[in-house]
């Protein structure tokens, strides 16, 4: 309320997906929709420094699972990405 007060339109987060967490995010994501605020989610990106989690710093099935995580942890909303 406080950000969207100030005349914020977004909040980029840092770090909301490939943490491997179990927390789902979608109170905070309604509360942002409800105060008008578009998300900007970011990724753990610390897996790059990781040669098991990305073998020759490709990391691409590694951040698509940490993207397919985030659907199931609040990203959407009525079968697709962010709100209807």
């Amino acid at each position: 309320a406080i950000m969207a007060g100030l005349g914020a339109n977004a909040v980029r987060l840092y770090h909301s997906l490939g943490l491997d967490s179990e927390e789902s995010h979608a109170g905070f994501l309604d509360h942002a929709q409800a105060m008008g605020l578009n998300v900007m989610a970011g990724f753990h990106t610390e897996a790059a420094n990781k040669p098991d989690k990305c073998p020759g710093f490709d990391c691409f099935e590694t951040w698509k699972n940490a993207t397919l995580q985030g659907f199931h942890q609040g990203f959407t909303q009525a079968g697709g990405w962010g709100p209807p």
